[in-house]
């Protein structure tokens, strides 16, 4: 790595994320059991509303407040200026965000059905702007992010296992659920003033951020409409049953999106400062770096999903979710692309001012979404879903790859990443064998993941250090000098 700081940051907001991971896994499981498909299906078809409005109240103020905010975070007086600017802005939007919410409320007679559900749900729109999140991102101070979910997460465990107990506690276990993802939002808005000055600022001056945060906003929205609009469009058009199944491999599929998010993200502020000189050494060493990592942690996280598909849905809900089998399998093929296209992105395109771009591929990633699974939902159900967002995802990373051509700007080392994707495939392949090894020798769901994961892991470390693989190489040297000390 470039240095121990953007190390420290990629295992802190790793970490963080994992919490996150690991937490709504056990929530989610329990759920799926009390709650039952049905009333899943529910609380999911309301989450996928109640992220639309989320997605407007937010525009594209975290992206645009970690990138700008990064080149000025060591000048106080600047940053509580630019910060105060963006939250305003941030405040106005999550006002019309809830106009325009219960106006459609009190004209869509299906989402008057589930009025209390969307009221409850809803919340998360006013939290998530008072949490003030990206100025953590901007600080980089991801141990304090890290520490204040697990004691959330906990909280919204214990507060589970009391409350939610039959069926007909879908609302309940929803209001949980938005205290999980935002309930942290009164310390987080207390402990920001320890770095910056943050106040509604009613000013000429905002409006210079209004169309690179615009830009970026339509470019989430596109993002959001083809990741939600499976499920949207599942319950509008095959039904809530269906849209929980689904849910399920999603939440697999998310998690592990989570994760790489957390990855990309936790150098973001060190690339956006970089490019000033979008040529850096530096630069390109930590983008380098972090793709070597991405590749190193995601090989065998793919090939492991596929392998332990079936054993991971029963593990996430019930064996009665077995039929979104498939569509766990084609998610996680997706998510090949879905690296491909947040490297290309978020890496070049968005630090280079070039959103833009970035607008132009979502937004045919999600109309090409939409088409997609108009035509094929009917016939093919949840497997169809899956298989358009994998269309989404690789249209992203084609329409990134032509703009950063023409621009002709610097790519990564294309043919040093080929060589460790093969590197990584060999090291993972015994895998296959370990699994067929387990499954002849034990039923037990939990002694097959926990050996797979334990020996798997093992095999796949000791053959990458074998084969010459740089991350995993000096991560054991490292260890091995600290037990020789």
């Amino acid at each position: 790595m470039e240095s121990k700081k953007v190390y420290s940051n990629i295992v802190l907001n790793t970490i963080n994320s994992v919490l996150k991971i690991i937490f709504p896994f056990i929530s989610f499981k329990y759920a799926a059991i009390v709650l039952g498909q049905e009333n899943l299906g529910l609380v999911n078809y309301g989450n996928s509303i109640i992220n639309y409005f989320v997605l407007l109240a937010g525009l594209g103020i975290s992206t645009y407040a970690i990138r700008e905010g990064s080149k000025i975070r060591d000048d106080k007086n600047k940053i509580s200026a630019f910060s105060s600017e963006v939250f305003t802005i941030n405040i106005i939007s999550t006002i019309l965000s809830y106009i325009i919410l219960f106006i459609c409320i009190f004209y869509i007679d299906s989402l008057r059905e589930i009025l209390i559900l969307l009221v409850v749900q809803s919340s998360l729109i006013l939290f998530t702007t008072l949490s003030v999140e990206w100025v953590y991102s901007l600080y980089e101070d991801y141990g304090y992010i890290a520490l204040r979910n697990f004691i959330l997460q906990i909280l919204s465990l214990i507060l589970m296992f009391l409350f939610v107990k039959k069926e007909g506690d879908y609302i309940i276990f929803a209001a949980i659920q938005v205290i999980s993802s935002s309930g942290a939002f009164i310390v987080n808005y207390i402990h920001v003033k320890r770095k910056l000055s943050l106040k509604i600022t009613i000013s000429k001056v905002i409006k210079k951020h209004l169309k690179p945060i615009l830009v970026l906003f339509v470019n989430n929205i596109a993002v959001v409409i083809y990741v939600n609009s499976d499920t949207t469009m599942i319950g509008s058009i095959i039904g809530m049953s269906a849209v929980g199944v689904y849910s399920v491999s999603v939440r697999i599929y998310t998690m592990f999106k989570t994760i790489m998010s957390a990855v990309v993200m936790s150098v973001l502020p060190n690339i956006s400062r970089y490019s000033l000189d979008c040529y850096s050494d530096k630069k390109n060493r930590v983008i380098d770096d972090t793709i070597e990592l991405l590749i190193v942690i995601f090989i065998p996280i793919i090939i492991s999903t596929i392998i332990l598909s079936k054993e991971l849905i029963i593990l996430t809900s019930s064996a009665s979710y077995l039929s979104g089998y498939t569509s766990l399998i084609i998610l996680n093929l997706a998510l090949i692309f879905s690296i491909s296209a947040t490297i290309l992105t978020t890496f070049y395109l968005i630090p280079l001012n070039l959103e833009n771009y970035a607008l132009l591929s979502t937004l045919a990633a999600a109309l090409i979404n939409i088409i997609f699974n108009f035509f094929l939902l009917p016939n093919f159900g949840i497997n169809a879903a899956a298989f358009t967002t994998m269309i989404a995802e690789l249209t992203v990373t084609i329409i990134s790859l032509i703009v950063i051509k023409r621009k002709n700007i610097k790519l990564f080392d294309l043919r040093k990443m080929v060589k460790l994707i093969i590197k990584g495939l060999l090291a993972v392949a015994p895998l296959i064998i370990v699994y067929l090894l387990i499954i002849n020798r034990t039923a037990n769901l939990l002694l097959i993941i926990l050996l797979y994961v334990v020996l798997g892991g093992a095999i796949y470390v000791a053959l990458a250090y074998m084969l010459n693989i740089s991350i995993i190489r000096n991560i054991i040297n490292n260890i091995i000098k600290m037990f020789k000390k």
